[in-house]
């Protein structure tokens, strides 16, 4: 039992460093193992005696058998009792033959058992009976059954103590077991995350490296990226002032569109005060008075016509300006840049009308009128030729305009949208020096950062200023 209880802790596998509750175990396997070998050193002691009364028993065994065939020896030479054929046999020759020591031993050792009893019982005829067997009982006087009555009860609790240590080694050992697969767990784990630990140091490394050849690059981009942020915002300059510069010339079209017809009504008032001057002379040569009722009457009708024809102008001078407005589409809401037709900016024909001196024109003078009539339209037709070449120009100059605001627009819009780009890259770059910055260790690299860092937000005050 010992030498299996042995052998089988000595099989289990070594088991590393235990926490506090393996050395418990342990402690209470070792106070165990201790009981094991105190009942051990007490059951040898039990064999040892068990053995010794084993020894005495054969030996008192042989003294009886001695004795009981001296008994038979004197018995038999007392009572001997002849069979007929012996009684008339005067020489007998195998009656007192003695038979071989070896046939068939009465008193031998039962094979596969503890103890071998040997029981003589005597029956009814006076012969002896010997009875071979374990578990029979002893009748001697010698009181060997009586010491083996006592020993079996504590063989007993013997085995009963084996069984219960064996169900507690038992009971240890799943739970060594149990503790013993927890720890190569806690171990495999423990090795995994060292692996994991590992690999942490080594894309930290990584990183540190990329960030350090971000940094590198950076100063390069930074140099390389400082010569077209200038020519970006000299050519944001120019546009801008491309755009002014545009700006003003429409405000010098408006002006223009403002100057041609206050001119138009100052050439209008001239050219009526030139009739009514050319009218007051030729008043100054006629000398009847009849006659200048009838001219008073064909005045009257020429200034009608007149007065018609330049209502007819007007209109049709409102009528280009109302297309020039819905061709270009000027803001009504803008002052600066449009020009609006209220009474402080458009001066009629019909303002004039008042100041139109009555003619008197004679009857005489009729063909003088007609000429005058002839001038005054070649004059009107002549003057319209010239507001429809100024109002063309103005066309033109105003489509010029607007195709130089439209692209000088979508180069402003592209632009910014570089600048936009730009910034988020500056952005980006930033805050990846901040992560860096916080990150580092030596404090070279955390002043270089922090030379980079003001150095960003320098750049961001002057972006910030320049949008």
């Amino acid at each position: 039992m010992n030498s299996l209880l042995f052998g089988e802790l000595a099989r289990a596998p070594e088991a590393p460093p235990a926490t506090a509750a393996t050395m418990a175990l342990r402690n209470d396997l070792g106070s165990n193992i201790h009981v094991l070998k105190t009942l051990n050193v007490r059951f040898r002691c039990f064999l040892a005696k068990v053995h010794e009364l084993e020894r005495r028993n054969r030996l008192l065994e042989k003294q009886l058998q001695n004795q009981y065939q001296q008994e038979q020896e004197q018995r038999r030479s007392r009572f001997r009792i002849f069979r007929r054929d012996q009684g008339v046999q005067t020489d007998p020759s195998n009656l007192n033959q003695p038979q071989p020591p070896n046939s068939n031993p009465p008193y031998s050792r039962l094979p596969g058992t503890i103890w071998s009893f040997t029981h003589v019982r005597r029956t009814g005829r006076g012969s002896l009976e010997t009875v071979q067997g374990p578990g029979v009982s002893w009748t001697h006087p010698d009181g060997v059954g009586v010491q083996i009555d006592t020993i079996t009860p504590e063989i007993r609790a013997l085995y009963n103590v084996l069984a219960k240590v064996k169900r507690e080694r038992d009971e240890y050992k799943i739970k060594w077991e149990e503790e013993l697969a927890k720890r190569m767990n806690l171990e495999s784990m423990v090795e995994t995350l060292q692996e994991e630990a590992q690999e942490a140091y080594s894309v930290h490394d990584e990183l540190n490296e990329k960030i350090e050849r971000l940094k590198s690059e950076l100063v390069v981009f930074k140099g390389l990226m400082s010569d077209p942020m200038t020519d970006l915002d000299s050519k944001i300059q120019e546009k801008a002032m491309k755009v002014d510069m545009d700006i003003c010339r429409r405000i010098d079209i408006t002006a223009k569109l403002c100057d041609v017809a206050q001119q138009r009504n100052s050439e209008d008032v001239s050219k009526m005060f030139q009739v009514g001057a050319v009218t007051k002379k030729r008043e100054r040569k006629l000398a009847s008075e009849d006659d200048i009722s009838e001219q008073d009457g064909d005045a009257g009708r020429f200034s009608d016509d007149e007065v018609s024809c330049s209502l007819n102008i007007t209109d049709e001078m409102k009528r280009m300006f109302n297309q020039l407005r819905e061709t270009y589409d000027f803001d009504d809401d803008c002052d600066s840049l449009t020009w609006e037709e209220n009474e402080d900016t458009l001066l009629l024909w019909e303002d004039f009308t008042n100041c139109n001196p009555p003619v008197e024109v004679p009857a005489e003078q009729e063909e003088t009128l007609g000429d005058l009539i002839e001038e005054a339209e070649t004059f009107l037709t002549t003057r319209d030729k010239a507001y429809q070449e100024t109002i063309d120009q103005i066309e033109l100059e105003l489509a010029t305009a607007k195709s130089d605001m439209n692209r000088h627009l979508h180069e402003y819009m592209e632009m910014c949208s570089m600048k936009r780009g730009l910034d988020v890259q500056m952005e980006t770059c930033r805050r990846l020096i901040k992560g860096s910055a916080g990150s580092s260790v030596s404090s070279s690299d955390s002043g270089n950062s922090d030379e980079i860092q003001e150095e960003f937000e320098k750049d961001a005050e002057g972006n910030s200023a320049i949008s």
